[in-house]
């Protein structure tokens, strides 16, 4: 468990966001993964949806919020106007880019953003 436990935490996020990123218009400065998560490979995503079930199981065994934090932001759209909302880990750091608005580096914490869409 703990193997496992510290590859989640090892995982780059970006790297398995960068299609879903391109997908809907945003801009990735990450390397995209191979095997079942390159970028042409049609069953692309469905590791993600295992990923996100080993975090939150692992928040739930360990009670570590790192896990959970990895996993957590919040969309919303009303009208051309969208709002995230994410928290990022401790001794972390994320690269957010929202729609309209400029790329942030930011620290451990809970951020919120809002940006345009046409």
């Amino acid at each position: 468990m703990a193997r496992t436990c510290a590859y989640l935490k090892f995982i780059d996020a970006d790297r398995l966001l960068h299609t879903f990123r391109l997908n809907v218009g945003l801009p990735s400065s990450a390397e995209p993964c191979g095997g079942w998560e390159a970028p042409d490979v049609q069953l692309r995503g469905h590791s993600t949806g295992h990923l996100l079930s080993a975090l939150a199981q692992a928040h739930a065994a360990t009670g570590d919020d790192a896990y959970a934090a990895k996993a957590r932001t919040s969309w919303t759209r009303k009208g051309g106007r969208i709002t995230l909302t994410v928290t990022v880990p401790p001794s972390s750091t994320a690269e957010v880019h929202v729609p309209g608005g400029p790329t942030r580096t930011v620290g451990s914490g809970t951020w919120t953003f809002h940006g345009t869409v046409s």
